[in-house]
Formats: C-alpha cells, structure tokens, sequence
C-alpha cells in the first residue's frame, strides 16, 4: 500500500523531473528451500523475476535510465534500524537520516527511536537488487540492521508487525521520494 500510496502522489505532483516505477519482487518459499529457488538458493536458482526484468530492461535501454532502485524489505517489526548498504547510495541513505530528523522535529512521527541511521553496514546479501547492481544501477537497500529475530522462523506472522513503525517509514519513504522526483 505503501508504494501505491507513493505512485498516486507522485501521479499527481506537477513539474516532477523524473518518472517513477513501482515494481513488485514476489518471494515464495519452495519446500523451505529458499526465497525463489525450486531446489537450493544459488546464483542460478533463485531472483527469477528480478533477473528477468533487469536482462529485459538492460536489451531495451530502460536500464541505463534508472537513477536508483530503492528495496523496501523486511520492514514492520518494532526497533527496526537502517543503516547505509553503500558508499556509493549514502548520500540517498543520508537524505533518509535527514528526512526522519525533520519529520521528528515537526512531531509528524510516531515512534521515539531513531529509524534511520547514520551508518552503513555492508549487508552484501544477494536479494532482487543484485541482478540491476550487478549492471550498474544504484541500489538503496532499506532492509532493517539485525534483521529481525522473528524473520523466516515460525514467529514470523502479522502479529509482530508494529503499526507506528510501519507507518513513520512510510512517512519518511513518501517524504523522500517526493523530494527526489522534484
């Protein structure tokens, strides 16, 4: 809902410089083998759709038009941090850091911790992103440092997803965005 949310305000901003895609990465579990692998995660056996789209977009130029691919993964647990993935994307993470102060500052936010954070910690996970990294696109990963305790275990349901947390990230991702496409 979030990134409908994002499409619907930036359909209607005028004088927006950039366009704005919303694509949705499906991770499905096979026999607990994996997220998206038929047998057992590996390069070859696993993001089928995101390598599909990357190999698609880069044989028709689109690639080279994407000025940065945001993952929004694993948010919603309470205590959630995120930290910087790259040198390359911390200005876009430092914007982040900065739009969660001013958004506190006007008390336009609901949780009392610090969400983003002004530091990086190279995940060097292979998740959707990789497939447009590995050919030159800018990612910004917003996938909480630790990952949660709950994720891929059998605690992991909606009962553990905390509402005000879920919504000061989308506060912050829509103030962000709307900033970047102006």
């Amino acid at each position: 809902s979030l990134l409908l949310a994002l499409h619907l305000l930036c359909m209607r901003k005028k004088n927006r410089r950039e366009p704005l895609h919303l694509i949705f990465f499906s991770s499905i579990l096979y026999g607990g083998a994996g997220e998206e692998a038929f047998e057992t995660w590996s390069e070859s056996d696993s993001l089928y759709g995101s390598r599909h789209l990357a190999q698609r977009w880069e044989d028709s130029g689109e690639l080279a038009a994407i000025r940065l691919l945001v993952i929004l993964d694993l948010i919603g647990c309470e205590g959630s941090q995120f930290h910087g993935s790259s040198f390359k994307t911390q200005p876009y993470h430092y914007s982040l850091v900065r739009t969660e102060r001013r958004l506190r500052k006007e008390g336009r936010l609901r949780t009392s911790q610090p969400l983003f954070l002004n530091k990086t910690n190279f995940l060097g996970s292979q998740d959707d992103h990789t497939p447009f990294q590995e050919r030159g696109v800018q990612t910004l990963l917003v996938i909480p440092t630790p990952y949660p305790a709950v994720w891929h275990t059998p605690r992991d349901t909606e009962d553990v997803l905390h509402w005000d947390t879920i919504a000061d990230v989308a506060d912050i991702l829509t103030s962000f965005v709307l900033r970047l496409v102006s």
